[in-house]
């Protein structure tokens, strides 16, 4: 914490925080280590995803810190419009307006310069899979790719395999130290890294020009969210992008009612097994 104390205390303009570490230095009032009668500008991002893992209580503690009277701005940037980050915004905005950009704002949309492509695969065929989808790409050092798996083990895994088929890979996930997720992600950035296996922590916030394709290669635990989350990664700015989600009909099939209409919705082709998936069974009692 020191060596981001001093800077804070000598003067900012612009403070870019984790709500946990904000809470800590907001904590420090003797001296202040972050006063807040100066602020301009409160910014909200991901706002989604913070809800998700947790942290309203830390978002509350924040805002209850700011000076009573205190005039400043609050902006919330959010990909998905889910009902906790409605309530957050009514709670927490005064006189709000809402801007929609691409989407309905309130209904799960895909960007439409994004191919997407469903196949049914099972867990045992998923590596031969993997190997022929990124074979279709082409010369392995002109397109870069990105493969997104669940569990934080399968993604080393996963990497190391295609190293064997002669992929430049690297994973990314929680339980590498910041440095080390930064300079894999300058790697791939700069094409020395042809393909990223990563979890969630790369489904947001980054920009890399040119992905050539997003593969899941697992269909994310929290269903469609997720999932569009992670085929943005590809097709930004205007640019065209390819995405490939393999489709575990025994496991995943709890999503493939939503994921047919988000498919729909962006003029996608729909497999006919994909449509025809029956709902899992209600849970037991």
């Amino acid at each position: 914490k020191g060596t981001q104390i001093r800077p804070c205390m000598m003067g900012i303009h612009v403070l870019i925080a984790t709500p946990g570490r904000l809470n800590d230095f907001l904590a420090m009032k003797n001296p202040p280590v972050v006063p807040l009668n100066r602020l301009k500008y409160l910014v909200l991002d991901e706002a989604d995803r913070m809800l998700d893992m947790g942290f309203e209580p830390q978002i509350k503690e924040i805002l209850a810190a700011i000076p009573a009277g205190q005039q400043y701005q609050s902006i919330m940037f959010t990909a998905t419009w889910p009902k906790a980050v409605q309530a957050l915004a009514q709670q927490y905005l005064k006189n709000p307006v809402q801007v929609n950009i691409g989407t309905s704002g309130e209904k799960l949309t895909v960007n439409k310069d994004v191919t997407q492509v469903v196949l049914s695969v099972t867990a045992g065929d998923k590596d031969d899979s993997l190997v022929r989808e990124l074979g279709k790409l082409g010369d392995k050092e002109k397109v870069t790719a990105m493969v997104f798996a669940n569990k934080k083990y399968m993604c080393d895994r996963v990497a190391t395999g295609l190293g064997k088929h002669g992929w430049k890979a690297a994973a990314i996930h929680g339980d590498k130290d910041q440095w080390e997720r930064s300079q894999i992600l300058k790697r791939f950035a700069e094409g020395k890294v042809r393909v990223l296996v990563a979890t969630d922590v790369a489904a947001r916030g980054l920009d890399i020009q040119g992905v050539s394709m997003v593969i899941n290669y697992d269909f994310p635990d929290n269903g469609v969210e997720d999932w569009v989350h992670r085929v943005g990664r590809t097709g930004r700015a205007g640019k065209k992008g390819a995405a490939v989600t393999f489709f575990d009909t025994a496991a995943d099939r709890k999503s493939a009612r939503e994921l047919v209409g988000i498919l729909k919705g962006a003029a996608q082709e729909v497999p006919d097994w994909l449509e025809a998936l029956p709902p899992p069974p209600p849970p037991p009692y």
